[in-house]
């Protein structure tokens, strides 16, 4: 994996962890914080989770991949993704690492 993607695995294996605890965020919020170029630094902030396994020195490079899809997704989750429900995000977010170059 390259160089980029450091602390990828990471993040995947929390926010399946995130999930398998009921965690839930929306996809309009998920979609917001990738519009924004954050969403890597909202979910670090969010979930204590994260701050125990994530370095802070991956924060950036993450939310720059993830802001890559900005205007791809925007109400298309059910087609590209086959993800339905609004509370669905982090789901989102998981499918969104597989779609990475």
């Amino acid at each position: 994996m390259d160089n980029k993607y450091m602390g990828m695995k990471v993040l995947s294996l929390c926010i399946l962890h995130l999930i398998s605890i009921g965690e839930k965020e929306t996809i309009a919020t998920v979609e917001k914080e990738i519009e924004k170029g954050s969403l890597v630094t909202y979910l670090y902030n969010k979930y204590p989770n994260l701050q125990n396994h994530l370095l802070p020195d991956y924060i950036q490079a993450l939310n720059n991949c993830f802001a890559g899809f900005a205007g791809y997704v925007e109400g298309n989750e059910d087609r590209k993704y086959g993800i339905c429900g609004e509370d669905n995000g982090l789901l989102l977010l998981l499918a969104l690492v597989f779609d990475l170059p």
